[in-house]
This record gives structure tokens, C-alpha cells and sequence, in this order.
């Protein structure tokens, strides 16, 4: 792997190259964001910055490694991303569990999303690899993991929220990023879907699947802090009392 050279990142006639480097700027930036606001929200949201610190955090590496794997032989780092979501995925579909925990979401949901988030992919992954012949059975199998999330995010999730939170800006926040995310990570199916041999072979080039999975980062990933932050400084705290209730 070859230092990186800004030079070869921001190059004219290498928008792929210089997608790298926003991603990465924006990634730590966020990063170094998300860490100062662990301190100065209030408490009950602390553990959901931490994790949006080190989602962001663990991104900005793996777009640094991605840039570089790129700048030395220009071949699409897939299997790369792979390794950033195995980490950061879970951790993102974790968020909505810490969101939900004061009104009493119970830990079986958060295992529940973590094991969604694996399957989901895991399958993309063998799809994009070792079942690559087989990789529209392997993304529809994949798919199975991203339906569940959705389902105890948008209907369980609702359901507690709606049941025993009064804090409407609170209400408002979750659903928003319930479909932040949906927005977010439908770009990816798409972008699966442009493989050999699937629905939409041939419909992406390389080039614009690397520039759209790094676009993809920053949004999913900074920007899903920043709907972290929002929630952490406008809810009102209705749900602690509730919660200091609940365990007396």
C-alpha cells in the first residue's frame, strides 16, 4: 500500500479518488463532533453518542484503508466495506435499542437486530463472493435481515414508543430517522442489484458504485449522528421519569 498522496486524491480526472477524501473528511469531522458532544448531553443519552463516535470513527478508518487500497491499484475495494459494516451496522441498528431502553425496550430486542444486521450481511457478503453465481438467491436471503430491522424499529419500536413516550419531539425524532435510515440504506440493494449476473447487471459502472457507496457512508453514518444529537438535546426527558418510575 503506498502513502496517500492528497494530491492523487483530490486529481481533476479522478472523481472516485477525491470521493475517498470527502468521505473521509466528513467521516472525522463527524467523529471529532460526536466525541465532544459525548460530554454535553445530558445523561441519559451519553451511551448513543458514544455510539455514533465510534460508528463514525470506525468508517473514517475503513474509508482511509479503502482510499489507499484504491490510490495503489485502482481496483474496487469491495470486500473492503464489508469489513467497516460488520462493525459499524450493528452498532447503527444498536442506536434505536439505547433510544428505546429508558421506555422499556428490553435487551432481547437489541440481540434481536444485532442477529438481523449479521444475517443481512453475512448474505450480501457470500453474494458478492463465494455465491456470486448465486447471488440474486444470496441478496433476496440478505434482504430477510434488512425486512426484520425494519420491523422492530418501525412496528415494535413504534409500538413502545408510541405506548409510553408523551414527548412528541421525541415521537418525531425516532420516526424520523426510522426513515432517514430506510431512505439511507435502500442505495445499497440497489447497488447490489448492479452485480454480474443480478437484476441490474450493467447498469452501474464501477466508478459510480464506489462514488455512491462512499456518498452512502456519509449519509448513513454522519448523518445518522446528527439525528442522534438532535433526539439526545430536544427530547425532554419524559422517558427518564418514566424510567426512574418503572425501577423505583
Amino acid at each position: 500500500m503506498k502513502p496517500f498522496l492528497i494530491q492523487e486524491a483530490l486529481s481533476a480526472d479522478n472523481p472516485v479518488s477525491a470521493s475517498f477524501f470527502i468521505t473521509l473528511l466528513a467521516l472525522v469531522g463527524a467523529s471529532i463532533f460526536n466525541f465532544i458532544q459525548i460530554s454535553l448531553v445530558p445523561e441519559r443519552r451519553k451511551n448513543a453518542m458514544l455510539i455514533a463516535a465510534i460508528i463514525t470513527t470506525t468508517a473514517s478508518v475503513g474509508a482511509y484503508i479503502r482510499m489507499n487500497l484504491w490510490l495503489s491499484s485502482m481496483n474496487n475495494p469491495d470486500q473492503f466495506w464489508y469489513f467497516d459494516w460488520f462493525i459499524t451496522v450493528p452498532l447503527i441498528v444498536i442506536e434505536f435499542f439505547l433510544l428505546l431502553k429508558p421506555l422499556g425496550a428490553r435487551p432481547g430486542m437489541m440481540m434481536r437486530l444485532v442477529f438481523y444486521a449479521l444475517w443481512m450481511l453475512v448474505w450480501g457478503f457470500l453474494g458478492e463472493t463465494y455465491l456470486s453465481e448465486n447471488t440474486i438467491l444470496a441478496g433476496s436471503i440478505s434482504s430477510l435481515g434488512m425486512g426484520m430491522i425494519l420491523y422492530e424499529i418501525l412496528v415494535r419500536g413504534r409500538r413502545i414508543m408510541e405506548l409510553l413516550s408523551p414527548d412528541a419531539l421525541f415521537r418525531r425524532g425516532y420516526l424520523a430517522l426510522c426513515w432517514f435510515l430506510i431512505i439511507g440504506w435502500s442505495i445499497y440493494p440497489i447497488i447490489y442489484m448492479s452485480n454480474p449476473g443480478n437484476l441490474l447487471d450493467g447498469w452501474i459502472t464501477t466508478d459510480t458504485k464506489i462514488i455512491s457507496y462512499n456518498l452512502a457512508d456519509i449519509l448513513n453514518k454522519g448523518g445518522l449522528s446528527l439525528f442522534i444529537y438532535w433526539i439526545a438535546v430536544n427530547s425532554d426527558g419524559t422517558e427518564l421519569k418514566l424510567d426512574i418510575i418503572r425501577h423505583g
